[in-house]
């Protein structure tokens, strides 16, 4: 999320996504289909994991919502963003999943929030001193 607003950065793996892609069905048919959960990539099924790469630059409050598609049945994205957006990320994943339990939760939810935030400063003994003596040479 950045600047309030949610943006997908990862693609789902699932049959009723590679079904949209291919436009086999509509996105009404999708909201439907009964095989909507079922997935076309995990971890753990082949040795070495099959996984996207998303690059880009951080920006101080940008906020990283990694979720199983169990929350997104229940919650619209301007409700997920309202949370992220007004508690700790440790707030909202317990907020997140709270309000999809409590509509119902078919599916199971998991739930990682992120913030990027500066830095803090460096401890007093952390600071690099500048007069280091070199032990190779004779004081």
């Amino acid at each position: 999320m950045r600047d309030g607003e949610l943006r997908q950065q990862s693609r789902d793996h699932t049959e009723v996504r590679a079904l949209l892609e291919a436009g086999s069905i509509s996105a009404e048919d999708a909201e439907k289909w009964p095989r909507k959960n079922v997935i076309t990539r995990a971890i753990g099924v082949s040795e070495t994991p099959q996984c996207d790469l998303v690059a880009g630059e951080l920006q101080l409050g940008d906020v990283f919502l990694i979720c199983s598609d169990g929350l997104n049945e229940h919650l619209h994205d301007e409700e997920i963003a309202a949370i992220l957006a007004n508690a700790t990320p440790q707030d909202a994943c317990v907020k997140l999943v709270e309000d999809t339990r409590a509509r119902g939760a078919r599916d199971n939810v998991t739930v990682i929030a992120i913030r990027c935030s500066a830095p803090p400063p460096p401890a007093a003994d952390d600071m690099l001193i500048d007069d280091v003596l070199d032990p190779r040479v004779g004081t």
